[in-house]
């Protein structure tokens, strides 16, 4: 499949949230190819369900090269924190959203054993086997209204390596308690049959 034309309403939508941005601060603008990129992206989303600049460049059978569409993401000047505000503001004016509730969601997602390159992610507890694995612990703020539910803010939940280091710290020292107690304890059984020895 050869993406040559965005979908119809993500043209629309980039085109809303350049008008957005270009209103809110003329310096924020986004320029021609900057907007094909970001409908690309979302058109790529849409039609591999997932974020993967090779599906992207597959789908368009190798006119887009992986390397030239993460540069696009990694170096060029685009006001994402931005674009993610006017993107709410935008979905709030198409669904006509004038009131809501606020809450906290979080997620864990699994990932490879090997997670040297992936931002936030640490031991999880797995809910399916009942052991641990590697993964990241999301948690969204989501805004839940009578028509849809949206999240409005997310963060990675990431341990706090001092906290990590006492707890570690704390299960050695009371592994180390019991080893002694178990020791004073036999040290105790092995003196009260001395004694019983000596009474028979």
């Amino acid at each position: 499949m050869l993406i040559e034309k965005l979908l119809p309403f993500v043209e629309n939508y980039t085109e809303s949230l350049n008008t957005e941005l270009t209103e809110s601060s003329p310096g924020m603008t986004l320029s021609k190819s900057q907007k094909f990129w970001l409908g690309f992206c979302i058109t790529g989303i849409i039609l591999t369900n997932s974020i993967n600049w090779t599906a992207f460049s597959r789908i368009s059978i190798g006119r887009y090269k992986k390397t030239a569409l993460s540069w696009m993401f990694r170096h060029s000047k685009i006001a994402w924190e931005h674009l993610f505000h006017f993107s709410l503001k935008i979905i709030f004016k198409v669904y006509g959203i004038t009131k809501g509730v606020v809450s906290i969601d979080d997620s864990d997602k699994k990932r490879s054993k090997c997670t040297t390159k992936i931002f936030g992610a640490n031991k999880i507890k797995d809910k399916s086997t009942g052991g641990f694995c590697m993964g990241q612990s999301l948690v969204f703020l989501v805004l839940v209204t009578p028509k849809i539910t949206i999240p409005i803010g997310y963060a990675f939940h990431v341990p706090d390596p001092k906290i990590s280091e006492w707890v570690k710290e704390d299960k050695r020292l009371k592994r180390l308690e019991y080893q002694n107690q178990n020791a004073r304890k036999s040290r105790c059984d092995q003196m009260n049959i001395q004694l019983f020895q000596v009474f028979l």
